[in-house]
């Protein structure tokens, strides 16, 4: 799931990853972090690794430092449940567990089976988090 530049703080999504959240073909309003540092539930854009520029949209699902585990359903973050009742469709693959490094994030789509994200290609670096996602 990437998006497509329309407006300078506007976005229109493709693809299915943030369903049911955020629908394939939606405009979503961006805004920049400012000082703030992106929190855990924040819906960011960011630039996977090795992508070649696209930007994809996600929730950051476990902060630097932080262990996170995925098994086969429920997220855990440093061994505690997390509660996502915007998931849809649970994960049905294991991941972890792994501890986050410095200044990276662990981002996962709500529609656990049809998004590439951090369960694909790991860790997104602070550096390629680029807005925050206005709900």
């Amino acid at each position: 799931m990437y998006v497509r530049h329309e407006k300078a703080q506007e976005r229109k999504l493709h693809g299915t990853g943030m369903e049911p959240t955020i629908a394939d073909g939606q405009t979503i309003h961006v805004s920049g972090f400012g000082d703030a540092e992106p929190q855990r539930q924040d819906i960011v854009l960011y630039h996977p690794p090795g992508d070649s520029g696209h930007e994809y949209v996600g929730r950051i699902i476990a902060l630097p430092g932080e262990t996170v585990e995925v098994r086969n359903g429920p997220v855990y973050v440093d061994g505690e449940v997390v509660e996502e009742p915007y998931v849809a469709n649970p994960a049905n693959y294991a991941y972890g567990p792994t501890r986050v490094p410095d200044d990276n994030y662990f981002i996962l789509g709500d529609n656990r089976c049809g998004a590439t994200d951090s369960h694909s290609f790991g860790f997104v670096a602070r550096e390629d988090i680029t807005k925050r996602v206005k709900e």
